[in-house]
C-alpha cells in the first residue's frame, strides 16, 4: 500500500480530506450542540405543556444554544472551504 500511495501522491491527498482530524472535531461539535438544542428545546415544549409560569431561564438556555449550535456549523463550514476537505463528507 505504502508503494502505491508513493507513486500516486493525490491519493495520499485525498485520504488527507477524508481523515481530516479537525473536520471530524468540528462535525462532533457541530452534532453536540445541536443534540443538545433539541434536548433543550423538549425540556421547553414539556415546561409550556406543564404551565410553568417561568420559562425565562430556559429561553436563555435555548438561545445560547442556537448560538453555539450556529457558531459550531459556521466553524464547521469555513474549515470546509478553506481546507478543502469538504469532498471527503457524504
Amino acid at each position: 500500500m505504502l508503494c502505491i500511495l508513493r507513486k500516486r501522491p493525490e491519493l495520499i491527498s485525498s485520504m488527507r480530506r477524508l481523515f481530516c482530524g479537525e473536520k471530524n472535531r468540528l462535525q462532533s461539535d457541530f452534532v453536540n450542540a445541536a443534540q443538545e438544542l433539541i434536548t433543550l428545546e423538549k425540556q421547553q415544549i414539556q415546561a409550556v405543556t406543564r404551565g410553568d409560569s417561568d420559562l425565562a431561564q430556559l429561553d436563555l438556555m435555548v438561545r445560547m444554544a442556537q448560538e453555539k449550535k450556529e457558531s459550531t456549523k459556521y466553524a464547521l463550514m469555513a474549515h470546509l472551504e478553506s481546507h478543502a476537505c469538504a469532498a471527503g463528507m457524504k
